[in-house]
This record gives C-alpha cells, sequence and structure tokens, in this order.
C-alpha cells in the first residue's frame, strides 16, 4: 500500500514537471526574442557561404577581420539604409560593401547614439584604420594576378590614392585622408571586373613573357 502512494505520489510529481515545463515554454515563446545585430548575422552568413564554397583569399579574410572586430562590440549596428546596401547587394559581397561604406563615411554608417564611450571610440577606431584594411584587402587581390603591376597598370587611381596616403599620412588623420570619395568610388566600380582584370593580366604576362623567350640568347 506505501509503494502504490509513493507511486502515485512520483506520477503526479512527474505529470506536475511535464505540465509546468510546458507552461513555461508556452510563455517564453510568448515573450518577445531578443533580435540578434543585423551585421553580424550578415557577415555569418557570408561565412558561412565563403566556407561551403570552399573560398579564401582576400574576401574571406575581410570578413574574418569584420567578425572579430563586432563580435567584441555586439552593440555597434549599421544603420538600417546601410545595411540594406550592404547585405542586399549583388555587386560585391557584404564585407567588401562594409569596407566601401566605411572609407567613404567613417563612424556615421553606425548608430552609436545609445552606445557607450567604449563601443563609440571602437566603431571610430575602426573607420580610422580602413585605409590600413583597404591596402591589406587589395594586396591580397594583386597576390592573385600574374603581374605585380596589375592592379596598378589597369586601376591607375589605386597607385595614386596610395601615394597620396603616404604623403599626407604623417600629417592627419586616416580618415581626414580618405576625403577624396570620387577616387575611392572609382577604385571599387572598377574592382567590380576584378576577374577580368586578371584574365587580362594573365595574357599579357604570358605575352611577355613569350617575347623574352623569342628575344633571349641565341634566338
Amino acid at each position: 500500500m506505501a509503494s502504490m502512494t509513493l507511486r502515485i505520489k512520483f506520477l503526479f510529481f512527474t505529470a506536475w514537471i511535464y505540465s509546468s515545463s510546458q507552461i513555461f515554454a508556452q510563455e517564453m515563446e510568448k515573450r518577445p526574442q531578443k533580435k540578434g545585430n543585423p551585421l553580424i548575422i550578415c557577415l555569418g552568413n557570408e561565412e558561412e557561404r565563403l566556407h561551403l564554397s570552399k573560398t579564401t583569399g582576400p574576401v574571406y579574410h575581410l570578413n574574418q577581420l569584420f567578425i572579430n572586430e563586432f563580435a567584441g562590440a555586439n552593440d555597434i549596428r549599421l544603420k538600417s539604409q546601410y545595411l540594406k546596401k550592404t547585405c542586399a547587394s549583388k555587386s560585391f559581397s557584404p564585407s567588401v560593401l562594409l569596407l566601401r561604406l566605411i572609407m567613404l563615411k567613417g563612424a556615421d554608417i553606425f548608430e552609436l547614439g545609445d552606445l557607450d564611450l567604449h563601443q563609440k571610440g571602437m566603431a571610430e577606431e575602426l573607420a580610422e584604420r580602413s585605409a590600413h584594411i583597404f591596402f591589406n584587402y587589395l594586396a591580397g587581390l594583386q597576390g592573385m594576378t600574374a603581374d605585380p603591376q596589375c592592379l596598378n597598370k589597369k586601376i591607375p587611381e589605386i597607385k595614386e590614392f596610395s601615394e597620396r596616403f603616404q604623403y599626407l599620412e604623417s600629417d592627419r588623420s586616416e580618415h581626414q585622408i580618405l576625403k577624396d570619395n570620387k577616387k575611392i568610388n572609382i577604385i571599387f566600380n572598377k574592382l567590380k571586373k576584378f576577374d577580368t582584370i586578371v584574365k587580362e593580366c594573365e595574357i599579357e604576362a604570358k605575352r611577355e613573357q613569350e617575347k623574352k623567350e623569342s628575344t633571349g640568347p641565341g634566338k
């Protein structure tokens, strides 16, 4: 009899636990869920696409840089109009478009109003470093071409921008130097045809090599 009573109590207790968990789950579903940072989600989706396509190189490294930057500052968000430009465009990957926006507009692309001083400082510091990030990205692209001067030949604005940056860097902040929005836009617009540039440089490099071989010693 005692064992029967204990069994009934156990079954009652188990039923109560199950009922309570169901009620709790239903209440949690009714509560508004806290949304993640859309920019980090966007960069994460890009990372997944790069991983599935087994893509490495400049875009992958740029993506990883931004993910690491914003993982430590989750409250730094893009303004809605810039988020759409960054994540819904087909002209470039989100990471490249984000770099372009930072170079053109600096920290103004972020919602900084409610951030603490530390996170505001992180956003501004990222804008200050954008030129160096850009040059590292270009170096990665250049490494994918057959000619060490390929990008400078096909996009002369890169050399002009680089020389101006080096000349002014010691006297001004990076973002002050990045006021040449026209040149920045020209560079990025020409980079849309990067695949074509690579093929052209490969053909030209091969032609140059054949020319050297035909005019070499003993020819």
